[in-house]
């Protein structure tokens, strides 16, 4: 008699403590082979010592370990459309330049000469948000790609989107992220982040609660990268606003916390 290991499918939304243990309902991570339903190829795990903290998270277990110099990560889906999130928190450099890769999800490049220190914090917790993505041949590959340094992962969170007839074979729109402020609540003024994969004409607007435009970020054509805006709310009151991205037919908007 040949016994055969099946591996039994996973529950959306998928959550992953990479480079860690199962934590506060993130499964633990583990190496890929063809009888499990997920994993990682090639890296090493790396933890903060005890003691050391990760900010800007209400989950800071996730953050704290990760995969450095990791290659791929394979997740096991029925074929559909997928929103991913990557997260990640710098561990060792508090400088720019210092670690820098690209990140692809499902061959579509999303982040290019990513470099999470000129977004973000050193022990600071930040997301990438891809939407969209479509997985044909049952598995949702992410591949990273040094520059400088090893690439690295926290965390992953996989959710499956309800496609609507036909779309499964559209091809997949270009990826403009629009990043969480900070620090949000924030006082006088705070810092909105963004990453354009192709160059276009980028409009950043913040809005009150009306929906009435306060401010104008950006209104000019901006080349691929990585961006950083500060919002001066010095003449603003508190309250709650958004920041409103449009890059082409696009439309990204994030909300943010003013606090006197």
């Amino acid at each position: 008699v040949i016994k055969i290991n099946m591996p039994q499918p996973l529950s959306f939304p998928v959550k992953i403590n990479v480079g860690g243990d199962a934590v506060q309902g993130f499964l633990p991570d583990q190496d890929w082979n063809e009888e499990v339903e997920y994993g990682v190829q090639d890296g090493h795990t790396n933890k903060l010592a005890e003691g050391e903290t990760i900010t800007g998270t209400d989950t800071p277990d996730i953050y704290r370990s990760q995969r450095l110099n990791i290659v791929k990560y394979k997740v096991r889906v029925p074929n559909g459309i997928y929103n991913v999130t990557l997260m990640m928190a710098e561990h060792s450099f508090d400088e720019v330049e210092k670690r820098v890769f690209d990140i692809y999800v499902e061959d579509n490049l999303v982040a290019k000469n990513f470099d999470i220190i000129k977004l973000s914090e050193k022990q600071a917790a930040f997301n990438i948000n891809v939407n969209r993505i479509q997985v044909s041949d049952e598995i949702l590959d992410l591949h990273f790609a040094a520059g400088k340094e090893h690439p690295c992962l926290n965390g992953l969170i996989v959710e499956k989107v309800n496609a609507k007839v036909g779309e499964l074979n559209r091809n997949p729109k270009k990826n403009y992220l629009l990043i969480q402020n900070y620090p949000n609540p924030f006082n006088s003024s705070t810092v909105v982040r963004y990453f354009l994969e192709e160059s276009g004409f980028v409009k950043l607007n913040i809005y009150d609660i009306q929906g009435r435009k306060v401010q104008t970020l950006v209104d000019e054509f901006k080349e691929t990268g990585s961006y950083s805006q500060k919002f001066e709310a010095t003449d603003l009151a508190t309250g709650l606003y958004f920041s409103r991205l449009q890059v082409r037919d696009i439309n990204k908007t994030i909300k943010l916390t003013l606090m006197k």
